[in-house]
């Protein structure tokens, strides 16, 4: 046989053994697919604690794997912290270096208060003031965050002053806006020194408002002499101001306790359109106050120890504050 034939006889065979498909054909049925692949992670890791008023970014959902569809949830983001520091002018969240949330980071903010007349301090952060909050000191006055006493742990504000006459050991809120003040609220939380057994001819005022002319002070004298009292007077008080035309002063006897060594809440508020002054301490009844206050649209607040005329000194603290501030529309 020749070689030509031999060929075509094996090609004859091997499209007979191995079909080929025609056009309009149909197919048996398929075959089972393999496995699609794994799915992706369902969801991202969290997102880092924001640092410096910045939250984390959010985590991503899984990739996918073969067949598998993507993660279906995305990472949460990580904790806002509105900044490092102790004092923060605005009302914003914020949280401890382990991403807690401090006591300020737990409050609201008044409703119908702007973000710029909203203040809380809590000193978890650390003392580094910024913003509206600014720390003063003057003839023997010291102050520091500290962790020897706190109403919400770990850090409260100490503070001392000495025995002299201008000494002071002050925090310090200030703003300005553009409309008329109706409303100052500031609230802290004071635990005052014991054994202050020396008499005083002065006093040390620990809460102040000032705004439009006007002053008003929660002070305290350990045998000083007052408008209000016949002798000597132990306790605390509100001593007012107001210089508009003359500078008129007034005293009043404030009722309530600040137990040394344990944390008091204390608030003041103040209408200016009345001139009426609220004053809470617990364990008492203060009512009927007042002074006046011109139309202003920046406020001061001052919280700490300011020595008035000879004292023995004075030295406690402070926590967990917050003032605001309401605006006549």
């Amino acid at each position: 046989m020749s070689f030509r034939w031999l060929t075509w006889g094996l090609l004859l065979v091997l499209t007979l053994g191995c079909p080929t498909r025609f056009v309009g054909e149909t197919d048996g049925g398929a075959g089972s697919g393999g496995s699609a692949g794994a799915a992706g992670a369902s969801a991202g890791g969290m997102g880092e604690s924001g640092r410096g008023n910045t939250g984390g970014v959010a985590g991503q959902g899984g990739a996918p794997s073969g067949g598998g569809s993507a993660g279906s949830y995305p990472g949460s983001g990580g904790l806002s912290d509105a900044g490092t520091t102790a004092l923060d002018a605005g009302g914003g969240s914020r949280s401890d270096a382990a991403g807690m949330p401090t006591w300020c980071g737990q409050q609201t903010q008044p409703p119908g208060i702007m973000s710029v007349d909203y203040g809380c301090a809590d000193f978890d952060n650390g003392l580094a003031p910024s913003g509206a909050w600014s720390a003063v000191l003057a003839n023997g006055g010291t102050a520091t965050v500290t962790m020897q006493r706190a109403s919400s742990l770990p850090y409260s504000w100490s503070a001392s002053v000495t025995n002299g006459d201008g000494s002071e050991a002050v925090l310090k809120w200030h703003v300005s806006g553009a409309l008329p003040i109706a409303t100052v609220t500031v609230a802290a939380d004071f635990s005052p020194p014991s054994g202050l057994a020396v008499p005083w001819t002065g006093s040390v005022s620990l809460l102040c408002i000032r705004f439009g002319s006007g002053l008003a002070c929660i002070n305290y004298t350990d045998g000083g002499n007052t408008g209000f009292a016949a002798g000597p007077y132990t306790g605390y008080y509100l001593f007012t101001q107001h210089s508009g035309g003359g500078v008129v002063f007034s005293d009043a006897q404030l009722y309530g306790t600040l137990q040394p060594n344990l944390w008091t809440r204390v608030q003041m508020q103040i209408t200016a359109s009345s001139g009426s002054i609220d004053v809470t301490i617990p364990g008492g009844s203060n009512s009927g106050l007042s002074n006046q206050f011109g139309a202003d649209s920046t406020v001061d607040v001052l919280l700490g120890p300011q020595t008035n005329g000879s004292t023995a000194g004075w030295g406690g603290y402070i926590d967990n504050v917050v003032v605001y501030v309401s605006r006549s529309k």
